[in-house]
C-alpha cells in the first residue's frame, strides 16, 4: 500500500513540501523530506506489523505544520511457492534429441508479483549435478551433448519469499550421430 494524506497552504501562491516519518517505531524516523507529492510508497511492508507515519507540511517562507501520528497494522498474506517445473522440452523419456537442443519447462508462481528464478540440475548421473543457479530464464543451453547419451536433468523454483519447489528428474537420450572419417590425404606439394 502506498501512503496518502491532503495537504496545502491557505495562502496563494505559496510553494508546499512534505517531510515524511515512517517506520515501525513511535515516533518513525524520517525517511523522505522536501517532496511535493501528497503520496509515499514504503516498498513492501511486513505482514502483521504496525507502521508509524506522520507528515510534516512545509512552506516556500520556512513555517510548517506537523500532524498527528497515524498508524495501521498489515494483514498476513501466506506466500504461495512457485509452480512444480512441468512441460519439459525435451519431454521426458524423448529420444534422438539433437546433440545441440536447449531444455525449456515452464513455471511461474501463483502470488502476483512474487519473483521466480531457477536452479538447473543436468547431467549424464542420475540425480544430476547443479550447473546454474538462480536464473530467471526458462531455459537452458548444456552446450553440444555427446550422442547416443542419457541425459538427466532437474529444475528447482525459489520464490522471492523463500517459497521453493522441486521439479521431477527428467530424462532423454541424445540420437546417433554417425561419424565420418577424415578425408583422406590429398594434393601433395612437392608432388612425386
Amino acid at each position: 500500500a502506498d501512503l496518502s494524506w491532503t495537504g496545502g497552504d491557505p495562502d496563494p501562491g505559496d510553494i508546499v513540501t512534505y517531510d515524511v516519518y515512517f517506520g515501525i517505531t513511535s515516533p518513525p524516523p524520517l525517511v523522505a523530506s522536501g517532496q511535493s507529492a501528497t503520496t509515499y510508497d514504503p516498498g513492501t511492508m511486513q505482514s502483521l506489523t504496525t507502521y508509524y507515519w506522520k507528515i510534516v507540511t512545509w512552506d516556500n517562507h520556512g513555517a510548517s505544520t506537523e500532524g498527528p501520528m497515524w498508524y495501521f497494522t498489515t494483514v498476513y498474506i501466506p506466500n504461495n511457492p512457485p509452480y512444480t517445473p512441468h512441460d519439459p522440452i525435451p519431454s521426458d523419456h524423448a529420444t534422438d534429441v539433437n546433440i545441440n537442443t536447449d531444455v525449456t519447462w515452464a513455471g511461474g508462481d501463483p502470488d502476483p508479483g512474487d519473483i521466480v528464478t531457477y536452479d538447473v540440475y543436468f547431467g549424464i548421473t542420475s540425480p544430476p549435478p547443479s550447473v546454474a543457479s538462480g536464473q530467471s530464464a526458462t531455459t537452458y543451453d548444456p552446450g553440444t551433448m555427446y550422442s547416443s547419451t542419457i541425459y538427466y536433468w532437474k529444475i528447482v523454483a525459489h520464490d522471492n519469499h523463500n517459497g521453493s519447489a522441486d521439479g521431477p528428474i527428467w530424462q532423454f537420450t541424445t540420437k546417433t550421430e554417425l561419424n565420418n572419417p577424415p578425408y583422406t590425404p590429398d594434393d601433395p606439394s612437392p608432388a612425386n
